[in-house]
């Protein structure tokens, strides 16, 4: 049975009866100072630390009850990390919330403004300017744009992490982010030296501003840009080019487009180059078996995606070619639309994979290899994803192979796997009880019923999140009986249905 409503700590108590009383203890400052500007006020809460403070501000988001009065005297000059999300205080504005970042939090280093795009670029330059010491800024999907990076690059020298992806910003605002425009002749006029994640997906950013920000960002490790592996290219492919200068770039980003081919150089002066890499992303990849094979030359390759590109010959002989090199250090695989892939050679070559991922796969290995060689395969798994297509679905022996030998699993998400049959399920649960069990997510499985779905209500785990959509097997009137079975046993786990 997944586990109890547990009551809670008293701790969380306390800061609940302090946040149902709010304004009892900002009556005060409401009365005699709620429309000044002060640099400084000495509140109710100035006594308590600032992890407390942290729990009773996430207490009031999750009541919905902060304000304006509310959120003056819960930030104060030691406030180090502050989240305004836009779904974390819908009912303060975002820009006088950060007029009072930039008047009192002079040292606040982690700030979250994801998805706030009602925030006008002037008053995201106001608050880059005011907060020197920030070292973690999320601008995810906000209204950034080069002048707010131009900002940063001027304001914010000890920068280590951006997020600004979906965001309008250009090859310029990058420039001006790594490059003093001011001084451009100056050899040495890079700034935001100290950034090692730039996250960049989904913006206006060329390769060639890729490569500004490889090429003036020495400690630069993550950078989610869709074509990193390109912007090196453009940095070393000429042939007076300098292979020896190595980058400590960790992530490896290459979407090919539609009628060009990964070339066999491109890989080979990443390899060079960027020794460091543990993440490889190839989209949409027209490459051969051949070009695939030089990624075994990563020592550190930890995190594969394979994703096949419409001219590509890449085969799964290939992959388990390179399974067999680097599989032993493989924690992550993802493959989307791989021809004829073999479940059972994944988990002989990848002891220790924890994360794995079958989209749109175009086709499974023929049942002469159903049996798996390896005792456990698969025991140190934690996620899986599948998602499988009308005309070809995953061998039930090969889900099988998958669900039944990792105790560590917690996140399960099947998509049309119609092999998933109330006797397939019963058989993995009689082999794992999967008692770290936490979301469950199906949707178009359309062969199971609730009476095996009930069976994960029966096991030991923790179970809290079960979402059925677009299940046939699974009515209304099922839905109803586990939302009443939830509801009686008091269980800590949200069921949805469509």
């Amino acid at each position: 049975m997944p586990r109890s409503k547990s009551s809670p700590s008293l701790r969380r108590l306390c800061l609940v009866s302090v946040a149902k009383n709010i304004d009892y203890w900002c009556d005060d400052f409401v009365q005699n100072f709620n429309d000044q500007k002060l640099l400084y006020v000495i509140g109710p809460f100035d006594c308590l630390p600032q992890s407390l403070i942290h729990d009773l501000s996430t207490i009031m988001k999750e009541m919905k009850i902060i304000r304006r009065s509310h959120l003056m005297l819960l930030i104060h000059p030691e406030t180090d990390k502050l989240d305004l999300s836009r779904s974390s205080y819908n009912e303060i504005p975002v820009p006088f919330a950060l007029n009072l970042v930039g008047r009192i939090c002079k040292n606040l280093k982690h700030l979250n403004l994801s998805f706030c795009d009602k925030i006008s670029p002037h008053v995201l330059i106001e608050t880059a300017a005011s907060l020197p010491h920030i070292v973690s800024l999320n601008l995810r999907s906000s209204g950034c744009t080069d002048a707010v990076l131009a900002a940063l690059g001027g304001h914010c020298p000890q920068l280590r992490s951006l997020d600004v992806s979906w965001c309008p910003v250009t090859d310029d605002g990058i420039s001006s982010l790594c490059i003093n425009m001011d001084d451009i002749e100056n050899a040495e006029n890079s700034r935001c030296l100290k950034i090692n994640s730039l996250l960049v997906i989904g913006t206006n950013i060329t390769d060639r501003g890729a490569m500004i920000a490889i090429k003036h960002l020495p400690y630069l490790r993550v950078f989610e840009y869709p074509n990193n592996c390109r912007s090196l290219e453009l940095l070393y492919g000429d042939a007076d080019s300098d292979w020896s200068a190595v980058h400590p770039l960790e992530t490896l980003y290459y979407d090919c487009e539609p009628h060009s081919f990964v070339a066999q150089q491109t890989i080979e002066m990443a390899v060079i180059t960027c020794p460091n890499v543990n993440k490889v992303c190839l989209t949409n990849s027209n490459m051969s078996d051949q070009i695939l094979l030089l990624l075994s030359n990563f020592s550190h390759l930890s995190d594969l995606s394979l994703g096949n590109g419409p001219l590509s010959s890449l085969s799964f002989n290939g992959v388990s070619t390179l399974l067999r090199l680097k599989g032993n250090h493989l924690t992550t695989l993802v493959l989307v639309e791989i021809p004829q892939v073999d479940v059972n050679v994944i988990g002989q070559c990848c002891p220790c994979l924890q994360h794995i991922e079958l989209l749109f796969i175009a086709g499974y290995e023929s049942p002469e290899s159903d049996v798996c060689t390896v005792r456990t395969p698969f025991e140190q798994l934690r996620i899986i994803r599948i998602v499988c297509t009308e005309e070809y679905d995953i061998p039930g022996k090969q889900l099988l192979t998958l669900l039944a030998h990792c105790p560590n699993l917690h996140d399960v998400f099947l998509q049309r796997c119609q092999t998933l049959t109330d006797s397939l399920l019963n058989d993995a649960l009689n082999s794992n009880t999967l008692p770290n069990l936490t979301l469950v997510e199906l949707e178009y499985c359309n062969t199971l019923t609730v009476a095996s779905v009930m069976s994960l209500f029966s096991l030991d785990n923790p179970l809290n999140s079960l979402k059925m959509w677009w299940c046939r097997g699974i009515t209304r009137a099922d839905y109803s009986f586990l939302k009443d079975l939830v509801m009686q046993e008091n269980l800590d786990t949200t069921v949805e249905w469509r």
